[in-house]
């Protein structure tokens, strides 16, 4: 079974770059990794960088490195980059080659105009249940092989999946994300032939499963990995206050001119934000900035957390870069009608208080396990030759 870190690094001076370098740290060698870091002084250097270790670590056999070398370098490449297709094929590749020896069975769901890849991790033993998880705004389905794996030899049957908007679904179909995701979710169900299931969502993911355990009545559990109350918010809170204020208002007045023009010059000065604005556009399809803060309004939990009626683990770190703290008791409060809201909050003295508990996943996987035995009762087996 994988081994995770227990830390979460100081390995480079910007927040973002040092969040990214943490999150595939797993799949490197932690020296290599500072000696990677060391020649990244910035945004521009991290892509070149990065395909170097993979074309070097290739060659040499180290088969889960070099897949998630291609996926970082194509996750900070343009969109309208050439290699970033080849890179991300070429991180599929070497990951599912280094696992083969995991038993997994790989599916495309039909959605929509597309289809939607999914994985399944079969239980060795009678299942205790399934399980579906799924990321978030900026995830593929592979980084939570491992995770799987270690629930799936607890006994359960875990499926993960790629949704409208992320990994496969939108790099192999051009999927964009909706907001009722009770429809993504109700065709994996579906293509699997589940009745009953626990959902677990990453990141964006946190609103995701919420939402469709909203509306799906065949989730039985929910948990949010972390809380993602408002997205909106998120996206906002890395501006200065006093321009956060000027863009809900020049909002309200419908000023889109205004609205892209600000998010434009914010773009030019600071590269984390170019990178997620460029991203959003292709998750959402929405064509501007005013249109993608009219698109996130919808990624909130206000209007239906009344309708959960399962039980929810919600979850947040003490230090979240992305997510703000305050959303967590918000969630809590949201939640009047689930049968348990179970409410866990991971701290720096854990190692796991930053974005999605990176730096201590292995912590994450304890706080699941314990409340899977605890919420979520054994169900029929899923359906691996669908």
């Amino acid at each position: 079974m994988k081994a995770f870190p227990t830390r979460y690094y100081d390995l480079h001076p910007d927040e973002a770059l040092n969040y990214a370098l943490n999150r595939w740290l797993p799949y490197w060698n932690l020296e290599e990794t500072r000696t990677l870091s060391s020649q990244i002084s910035g945004y521009d250097d991290w892509v070149p960088v990065m395909l170097d270790a993979a074309n070097k670590a290739r060659p040499a056999g180290e088969g889960e490195a070099t897949a998630f070398y291609f996926r970082a370098a194509e996750f900070f490449m343009s969109w309208s980059d050439d290699r970033r297709h080849k890179s991300y094929e070429a991180y599929l590749d070497n990951f599912y080659k280094a696992n083969a020896s995991i038993p997994h069975t790989r599916h495309q769901v039909p959605y929509d105009e597309g289809a939607m890849p999914a994985t399944l991790l079969g239980a060795e033993t009678p299942a205790r249940g399934t399980l579906v998880i799924h990321g978030g705004f900026d995830s593929s389905m592979e980084e939570f092989f491992h995770m799987a794996d270690a629930l799936r030899r607890d006994g359960y049957d875990v499926i993960l999946f790629d949704g409208p908007g992320q990994g496969g679904a939108l790099a192999g179909h051009g999927l964009t994300m909706p907001h009722d995701w009770e429809r993504p979710v109700a065709a994996v169900l579906d293509h699997f032939k589940i009745e009953c299931c626990a959902l677990i969502g990453i990141s964006l993911g946190g609103y995701l499963a919420l939402r469709a355990a909203a509306f799906e009545p065949r989730i039985s559990g929910v948990i949010q990995c972390d809380v993602m109350e408002d997205f909106r918010e998120c996206m906002l809170a890395r501006l200065p206050n006093r321009m956060q204020k000027i863009v809900n208002r020049l909002c309200e007045w419908q000023a889109r001119t205004l609205v892209n023009g600000l998010f434009s010059l914010a773009a030019r000065r600071e590269p984390f934000t170019r990178w997620a604005l460029e991203h959003a556009y292709n998750v959402s399809g929405a064509p501007d900035a005013y249109a993608l803060l009219s698109w996130m309004e919808n990624f909130n939990t206000r209007t239906f957390s009344h309708l959960v009626t399962q039980p929810v683990l919600t979850m947040a770190g003490t230090e979240d870069h992305l997510v703000p703290f305050h959303q967590l008791n918000r969630q809590v409060e949201h939640l009047k009608r689930a049968s348990s809201v179970t409410a866990r909050v991971f701290s720096r003295q854990e190692q796991a208080h930053n974005h999605c508990q990176v730096g201590n996943l292995g912590c994450l996987i304890d706080e699941l396990r314990a409340w899977l035995a605890l919420h979520y009762a054994p169900v029929q087996r899923s359906n691996s030759a669908a």
